[in-house]
């Protein structure tokens, strides 16, 4: 434990990414939490208040992800709310932008999780969808692409679209040594039962990227 101070109080369903340019970890949000834009610097053991001029909307989930082909880190969804807008975090330039694509997937209440393939330049992202009202609605996933560069949401439609689950349900992650996108999903039926479930996901064709260099030790 680092210990750093003056700290953040970290809140439970917060959105967070590692910039790989800057080797610096941005933090937004979560669940009853309105301090913002917060970044750690393990480098420096500190952490700071960027205080951007503009922000999104304080939420308890969605997902962020950072996009290093064009060194924006992508935020979107949320897990109460309907936040029809596609979010982008520039940290050296210290601005949040909303980048209002022509279409996006479903916005409300989508429990989004995202994760960036580098080998194709795009942010993916598993969104739920709910039908019906709350006690009773049925959920199903789906699997979306966002293009920063051409500020373009894409829907996939896959063959399949892994199994339907609720909040707090789902892990999204990039293996770039296999081109492959890895979910984490534990699906939750009414009456069924829970299962851990692996899925996997292949936005395109590409030669496999060789295993990135460890990072810097932080300090100790």
């Amino acid at each position: 434990n680092l210990r750093p101070l003056p700290a953040p109080t970290p809140r439970p369903l917060r959105c967070a990414s590692w910039d790989s340019d800057r080797e610096v970890v941005v933090m937004f949000g979560g669940e009853g939490s309105r301090e913002g834009t917060v970044i750690y610097d393990p480098h420096s053991n500190t952490w700071k208040w960027p205080s951007p001029k503009v922000q999104p909307e304080f939420r308890s989930g969605g997902n962020m992800a950072y996009d290093a082909g064009h060194k924006l880190h992508i935020l979107f969804g949320a897990q109460f709310e309907n936040d029809p807008h596609t979010w982008a975090y520039d940290a050296e330039k210290n601005e949040w932008r909303d980048l209002k694509p022509a279409s996006m997937p479903p916005t409300d209440k989508n429990d989004a999780v995202l994760t960036y393939d580098p080998l194709h330049k795009v942010v993916l992202a598993i969104v739920k969808i709910s039908e019906g009202n709350e006690e009773n609605a049925k959920h199903r996933l789906e699997t979306w692409a966002f293009d920063a560069g051409a500020n373009r949401w894409t829907k996939m439609n896959p063959p399949r679209e892994p199994d339907a689950s609720g909040n707090r349900a789902r892990n999204l992650m990039f293996a770039p040594e296999l081109n492959a996108v890895i979910l984490e999903n534990r699906p939750h039926p009414p009456g069924g039962l829970h299962e851990q479930q692996i899925w996997t996901y292949r936005y395109a064709d590409a030669k496999p990227a060789a295993a990135p260099p460890a990072p810097k030790q932080p300090p100790h």
